[in-house]
């Protein structure tokens, strides 16, 4: 959900939420009881550190520029 009170978010800052996104659904799987469940949890985490890793290098790509 948007924060409509934060008009700005820096790229080390949405890497930092991606990765406590990523962290949450983890634990989510790790208290899962079925295996479908518990995988489909760890794919929505690796899809959160994808985007985290999207967000470190805009924000690299924006320190080279």
């Amino acid at each position: 959900m948007l924060n409509p009170g934060k008009s700005y978010e820096s790229p080390a800052e949405r890497a930092g939420r991606y990765l406590r996104m990523a962290d949450q659904v983890r634990d989510l799987a790790w208290k899962a009881s079925g295996a479908e469940v518990k995988e489909a949890y760890l794919d929505l985490a690796m899809q959160w550190v994808f985007l985290a890793d999207e967000a470190r290098r805009e924000r690299r790509a924006a320190n080279e520029a």
